[in-house]
């Protein structure tokens, strides 16, 4: 038994068999390199054998790599979403909630005004302004524009003109004086509008209403009344006492007082008192 080889025919440790092959005691005159038989039962060399195997041991090393770093860019795409999402989500919350809520309320469109009853004119700038609240990126122009769009008949003869200036030109140095101020300020415009088509002599208006006004329900109720209407005239104090007492019922007392009551501008307060 002293011919038999005992060792790892590709000289690694002693007792060290390699998968997958059988190993053969070379015959008389065999070559110890052909002495091995592979898994398909062919005989070959025992370098091209170890050959094999060591690409077998490299790919079975490498096995593990490519599925760590294909874990790797799944996990790192994983992270890129779960970070896109809280971004938009950081967005969302940052957006303002009256912002939602505005986009969300339907608008009714204001009355047309036409021109004919003074009085509605108020009622009309005052439905305009508060569509125009829920879009304070618009500027003077479109807001003129918009409140425009709802003038008719005398009224919109009135404005029409103006309008046609504005339409007319592209730049402002082209188009009337008054054109300009219209445009670039939606309160001129508040103004002009009154000054037509609006109640003109508001002061001869209250001097009528205080004329007239008589107590017919509480002292408190006559005060207040009477107090909206003497901050619109200019009349002294002697003139507002001798028509406050005039409309009050006979039979009040705290005369002295509840006028002051009625000249105050905190109206409530005092008359608890």
């Amino acid at each position: 038994m002293s011919g038999i080889p005992t060792g790892n025919l590709a000289g690694g440790p002693a007792g060290a068999g390699l998968p997958g092959t059988a190993a053969r005691v070379p015959g008389p005159g065999t070559d110890a390199m052909t002495g091995i038989v592979d898994d398909d039962g062919k005989e070959v060399k025992a370098a091209e054998l170890l050959a094999r195997e060591e690409a077998r041991t490299r790919r079975a090393t490498l096995a593990p790599a490519i599925t760590k770093d294909t874990d790797d860019v799944e996990l790192r795409n994983i992270i890129n979403m779960l970070r896109n999402k809280i971004n938009d989500l950081e967005t969302a919350q940052s957006t303002p909630a009256s912002s939602t809520v505005k986009s969300t309320i339907k608008l009714n469109a204001p009355p047309k005004f036409d021109g004919t009853k003074k009085e509605d004119l108020q009622g009309f700038l005052t439905q305009i302004r508060a569509n125009l609240s829920f879009s304070r990126t618009v500027d003077p122009v479109q807001q003129v524009l918009y409140a425009a769009s709802y003038l008719t008949g005398k009224a919109l003869e009135w404005f029409q003109p103006t309008q046609a200036d504005y339409l007319a030109h592209n730049v402002w140095s082209e188009m009337h004086p008054e054109t300009q101020k219209i445009f670039t300020d939606f309160e001129y415009f508040e103004s002009s509008i009154n000054q037509v088509f609006g109640l003109a002599d508001k002061v001869r208006q209250a001097e009528t209403k205080l004329n007239e006004l008589r107590q017919t329900k509480s002292a408190a109720s006559y005060a207040a009344e009477f107090r909206q209407l003497a901050f619109r005239v200019d009349w002294n104090d002697e003139g507002l006492k001798y028509q406050f007492y005039r409309g009050l019922k006979s039979d009040v007392t705290g005369l002295p007082s509840l006028f002051n009551a009625a000249r105050s501008r905190n109206t409530s307060s005092e008359l608890s008192r």
